[in-house]
Formats: C-alpha cells, sequence, structure tokens
C-alpha cells in the first residue's frame, strides 16, 4: 500500500491512495471528502491585529505573510482567498511545518494562515494570537483520493474505509 499526502492530480501516481485539499467539497467515484476545516491568521501579540476576534483579509493586504511552499494545497487555496480578497500576499517566508511557522511568528516576521484543526495541536503560546477571517470565509476540505482504474489492494481498501470512519468520527 503507497499513501501519498500530495495532489491526485497526476495519473501517471504510483500512490494507491493520496490525501490532499481543496476550496471546494470533493466527492465522486473515486474520491471523498473527509472533513471541513477552518483557517484563521496566527498573528504576533505584538501586531495592531492580535486584539481582535475577527477580520476581513482584504484589511491584511500590505502585512508579510509566512505561508506554506507553493504549489501545496494549503498554499494555493490561501493565494485563491487573498485574491478573492482583492491582493496578493507578500510571501516574505515559507514553511510548511506547523512548529516553524510558530517559531517565524514568535520572531515577529509575518502573519501566517493557521488551519485550526490539523495545526491546532501546536502550541502557540502568549506570543501569538489567532485571529478568525470573516470575509471571506476561509475554510479547507481535506479529501482522499484513489485511481478508478487501477487496482486496490485488501489492505488500500481498509486503511481507505479506516479513513472514512476515523474523519466521521471529527466532524
Amino acid at each position: 500500500m503507497i499513501i501519498n499526502h500530495f495532489t491526485h492530480n497526476n495519473k501517471d501516481t504510483k500512490c494507491d491512495i493520496s490525501i490532499d485539499s481543496s476550496m471546494h467539497p470533493t466527492d465522486n467515484d473515486c474520491c471523498v471528502t473527509l472533513m471541513e476545516e477552518e483557517i484563521c491568521l496566527a498573528v504576533p501579540a505584538s501586531h495592531l491585529l492580535s486584539t481582535r476576534q475577527s477580520l476581513r483579509l482584504n484589511e491584511t493586504a500590505q502585512e508579510s505573510f509566512i505561508c506554506s511552499h507553493k504549489g501545496s494545497g494549503l498554499r494555493d487555496i490561501t493565494d485563491a482567498y487573498c485574491l478573492q480578497a482583492g491582493f496578493r500576499p507578500r510571501v516574505v517566508l515559507e514553511s510548511s511545518n506547523p512548529g516553524v511557522v510558530r517559531d517565524l511568528e514568535t520572531l515577529d516576521i509575518g502573519i501566517a494562515f493557521i488551519p485550526k484543526i490539523t495545526w491546532g495541536s501546536i502550541e502557540y503560546g502568549p506570543n501569538i494570537s489567532m485571529v478568525d477571517i470573516e470575509e471571506p470565509r476561509c475554510v479547507r476540505y481535506i479529501y482522499m483520493a484513489w485511481q478508478d482504474n487501477r487496482y486496490l489492494s485488501s489492505a488500500s481498501k481498509l486503511f481507505r474505509e479506516y479513513l472514512i470512519d476515523f474523519f466521521s468520527d471529527i466532524r
């Protein structure tokens, strides 16, 4: 059984199952949405926006951003939300590691998009404030996909069902 956590778009992949994210729920014969996850902003406590409960994303158009690497599902999604809000994010650093993003935040390098559930277990501490994005509503959908034209082993089928059950408990 081969599992990939990157995009399912490549039809030549050797992965039995891939897990990725999208701005929209994705369900068809070979793909299932596992969960919806809200995205918020991590803001250094010294920042003017740190005292806010929520904000409109366009209020951050002039900010420096710490983002996931270009081409990652989260980065594609957050870039699209920024464009929807009328700007391109000014990215000063890239990292897809939640711990690294937290450490860069504590150094007051920029603000960052944070998935509330999957990155929520990271202890951000008192030097970082989490601020909700009220407009546009920023969410991502975590989905699982598999090739419909390939043999899927019994172990892969069991694992696929396990993931569906596991994420249904989270929802």
